[in-house]
């Protein structure tokens, strides 16, 4: 409790501070809400069935005309995948965490270079948004710079990032430096465009140090239950946007391999999307395949949905939405995947969700 007075009495301050001498606010303030129903059917397990919520509220301030901050809270925990909260624990009061809180600076004198600080949302490309190296709540600790240039037709996006994961006593803090670079070619008169890219996510001082949540979400472990490999990760990427007609639709790859583990050490993803929730009464659908073995990527931050979390493991995700009035939509989203790549156990997770955005 004393943690939520906290967050909102800096809050409060936040909007205090952000209020000209005129009382012109240099402010806005956006969120959603989600509320969802979901079944999980693990073979030699029972059936489970629960409702969650997922509650955000943004604060973004103007500091000039240069520079600007975001602060935002949301329901949660300390898992760094996930905002939800479970109606359970007899009408208990729910947990709210500092969900963002970052600055970020656009160079006026070097249009489209950027710097972020902060506790930041996810800057690297997700093609369709899949979620095969991370999953879409995470929340990177650190500093990003960014640069965006628009050539014609060709535009170019490059990322370089240094987070933090685990400060120590003995100064053998686990670190992540991070680069990508993404192309993406607008083909001229044919509403189309392609986009390739490719990145590195390189961890220092995570083999033989405890996981960093949980039992290690599928990585390899040694008999110290620390993690057994480094995880120096590479993946390339890519898209294709077009229409079917007057329908959007998105061809995604994705390919990552972990060069520091000897085996057990790739995953990939190839999907479609078909559609775009814009106007009320319009729609999407979607599809991906992956495979991701145990050391692939850090488990702790891939999707939490996906086999129920973490590494090693396949399937199916199908998923379908409909805009039924405006920043309201409803969605469905059903995983028939294997835990294990050989030999795995049934996992089917059926997710309905009525979305809010205001």
């Amino acid at each position: 409790m004393k943690r939520l007075f906290a967050i909102l009495g800096a809050v409060a301050l936040l909007l205090t501070t952000l209020v000209s001498a005129e009382d012109k606010p240099t402010f806005k303030v956006k969120g959603d809400f989600r509320y969802r129903h979901e079944m999980i059917e693990k073979q030699d397990t029972k059936t489970r069935t629960r409702h969650r919520l997922r509650a955000r509220v943004n604060i973004e301030g103007k500091v000039n005309d240069e520079a600007k901050i975001v602060v935002g809270i949301s329901s949660g925990s300390d898992d760094p995948v996930s905002n939800n909260q479970s109606l359970d624990d007899g009408f208990s009061s729910k947990d709210v965490v500092l969900d963002i809180a970052y600055f970020e600076y656009k160079f006026k004198k070097a249009p489209g270079l950027s710097l972020l600080g902060g506790k930041v949302y996810n800057p690297f490309f997700k093609p369709g948004k899949s979620e095969l190296i991370w999953d879409s709540d995470i929340r990177f600790e650190g500093m990003v710079g960014q640069y965006n240039h628009t050539m014609d037709d060709l535009s170019v996006r490059l990322t370089g990032a240094g987070f933090w994961v685990e400060e120590r006593k003995d100064n053998t803090n686990s670190s992540l430096l991070a680069g990508q670079g993404v192309l993406r070619y607008e083909i001229p008169d044919q509403n189309a465009s392609v986009t390739i890219g490719g990145g590195f996510y390189l961890y220092e001082y995570i083999k033989g140090y405890a996981p960093f949540a949980g039992d290690g979400a599928g990585n390899s472990l040694a008999p110290d239950t620390t993690y057994a490999n480094d995880y120096d990760l590479f993946e390339i990427l890519g898209e294709v946007n077009m229409k079917a007609g007057k329908t959007p639709l998105t061809l995604m790859g994705n390919y990552v391999k972990n060069t520091t583990a000897d085996s057990l050490n790739d995953g990939w993803l190839v999907g479609v999307r078909v559609g775009k929730l814009k106007k009320v009464w319009s729609w999407d659908l979607k599809y991906n395949y992956r495979e991701i073995n145990k050391d692939a990527v850090v488990g702790t931050y891939t999707d939490s949905d996906f086999i129920g979390g973490g590494t090693d493991g396949k399937g199916h995700e199908f998923g379908a939405g409909m805009q039924l009035a405006e920043k309201t939509s409803l969605g469905v989203t059903y995983f028939i995947n294997e835990i294990g790549m050989d030999n795995g156990r049934d996992f089917n997770r059926l997710q309905v969700d009525a979305k809010f955005k205001f």
